[in-house]
């Protein structure tokens, strides 16, 4: 028998300070994402969200087999949530946030778990930081869930072809379900678990090829019922208002994402050290002669371990897949948007913080100053979000329109879809009435003819007063033929200009009509 080795005080040191560290991560990571969450209006998609989730349970449900629907399971948790919490902006957002700092912590565990403690130190660091992923916490969608459940598969899925443990499986199938029902581009998760297969295919010799195959197969289950729409939708090809992207572009996009956010700030400086420090990770090791021995026995299938060459495959795996297959899919429905993909980020922040590991092994000084720089790039674009208003200002427009509107003055909302957006904060509006849509067919007499059914009152005299909310009115009318309309027969007494939003009270001379 062995006698275990007594655990001295300077161990006990080291294991809070390693837990310590873990737990500074991750409240970096909510002050980083805290104090900006309710810095931006709330725009349109988000209060789709709110009214989508306040459905009956029947029609959430249904919504999962309905074509149109990206994220069914999303409304179905936000329903719930808001049952609890509420409906304010800081409510809202405040789930998304949860999860944000959530995947921080399942990142670390995943870099300590393929690589080492600092790989995984580094790697949640920087997706603490990221100020794309801190966007998103910050957003009531459900695109900051994505990326924790994206790296809690990818972790149970090592774990489970290791151990064959039936437990471990449960997870892998049922973080699989939950990321397709949060949105529909999580199905590329499967074909990237199939690829792992075969990086991590050592780990299933010798009878884990058919409890792998059995629970690969349970993942695919929520394709089916998809299937009927999304094949036909597929088969016939067609536009649902996205323009082709190219693959060179789309790879250019999510760099830009992950590199700088949503924002120009830093320039092309931050994407230069992305991928200089994700190809360090790729490229540099501690022993090339045994890389090229590893890399000999994996391509004459002689490989009995799974090491750094296979997760690092795993980690490409992981970044192009989803890539090539969003591609694919676009080729006959358009419909690359970068953040269907922000769950291949948690590979790009490994990939660097292999990257800074390796490098520091050679030029320390180097790479110190690549972190420190990526880190101060990405500093100063999360307080450039905070600071800049970019999404539709609807709450200042709805402030403004409180101030200055006289009981019963109508508001014209162009696009109409906005205006449940301007309502959240104004409240019910009457009157109210919508822009008109236009296309190419579209005749400025019949726009005429609409706008003033519209803007008249029951009893067939028009309102002296309009007051115009205009916010992306490229969506219904190119031409411009509502404000054209407006301009040429009343008088603009009153404007404000908002982020994406406009606001202007209009009044009819006498006789313009």
């Amino acid at each position: 028998m062995t006698a275990e080795r007594p655990t001295s005080g300077l161990d006990l040191d080291l294991g809070l300070l390693k837990r310590g560290g873990l737990l500074l991560l991750v409240l970096l990571a909510f002050v980083v994402r805290l104090p900006g969450l309710t810095a931006q209006s709330l725009w349109r998609d988000e209060v789709d969200a709110l009214r989508f989730s306040q459905d009956s349970l029947g029609t959430l449900l249904s919504n999962f087999s309905r074509a149109g629907w990206n994220g069914p399971l999303y409304y179905l948790l936000l329903r719930n949530w808001v049952a609890l919490a509420g409906q304010s902006e800081f409510a809202l957002r405040y789930l998304s946030l949860t999860f944000g700092v959530l995947g921080v912590a399942l990142l670390y565990r995943l870099g300590r778990s393929w690589f080492s403690r600092q790989v995984g130190a580094v790697a949640a660091l920087l997706m603490a930081a990221s100020p794309y992923m801190v966007w998103y916490a910050q957003e009531a969608k459900m695109y900051a869930l994505l990326s924790p459940l994206a790296v809690g598969v990818l972790y149970l899925y090592r774990q489970a072809l290791e151990r064959r443990d039936g437990r471990l499986w449960v997870g892998v199938v049922a973080g699989a379900w939950a990321l397709i029902g949060l949105h529909v581009m999580g199905v590329l998760l499967i074909p990237v678990l199939l690829v792992l297969l075969l990086a991590w295919w050592p780990l299933v010799r010798g009878g884990g090829q058919r409890q792998a195959a059995l629970f690969l197969g349970l993942c695919l289950l929520p394709i089916l019922v998809a299937l009927p729409w999304a094949w036909q939708m597929i088969w016939r090809g067609g536009n649902i208002g996205h323009a082709f992207v190219p693959l060179p572009n789309m790879i250019i996009a999510m760099l830009y994402a992950f590199g700088r956010g949503i924002t120009s700030t830093g320039g092309l400086w931050p994407i230069g050290l992305v991928v200089f420090m994700a190809l360090a990770g790729s490229l540099l090791w501690p022993d090339p002669n045994r890389l090229i021995e590893d890399v000999q026995a994996a391509l004459a299938g002689r490989r009995r371990t799974v090491g750094e060459l296979a997760h690092v495959a795993a980690l490409w795996a992981w970044l192009l897949i989803p890539l090539l297959g969003l591609l694919a899919i676009s080729l006959r429905v358009p419909m690359f948007v970068d953040r269907y993909l922000i769950w291949i980020g948690p590979a790009v922040f490994v990939l660097i913080a292999r990257g800074f590991g390796q490098l520091r092994k050679r030029m320390a000084l180097l790479a110190s100053l690549c972190l420190v720089a990526l880190l101060t790039f990405n500093t100063w674009a999360v307080l450039a979000q905070t600071n800049t208003p970019i999404k539709s200002d609807f709450r200042g427009a709805a402030a403004f329109v409180r101030a200055q509107r006289q009981p019963g003055e109508p508001i014209l909302f162009h696009i109409s879809y906005v205006r449940d957006t301007f309502e959240y904060y104004f409240g019910p509006v009457l009157p109210a009435a919508d822009g008109i849509p236009t296309d190419a067919q579209t005749t400025p007499e019949s726009v005429a003819q609409a706008l003033r059914t519209q803007l008249s009152r029951p009893a067939g005299d028009p309102y002296p007063v309009v007051w115009l909310v205009l916010s992306e009115p490229e969506m219904w009318d190119r031409r411009g033929m509502t404000v054209a309309w407006l301009e040429a027969n009343a008088r603009p007494e009153l404007r404000a200009q908002f982020a994406r939003v406009s606001v202007v009270r209009y009044r009819f001379d006498r006789g313009a009509w």
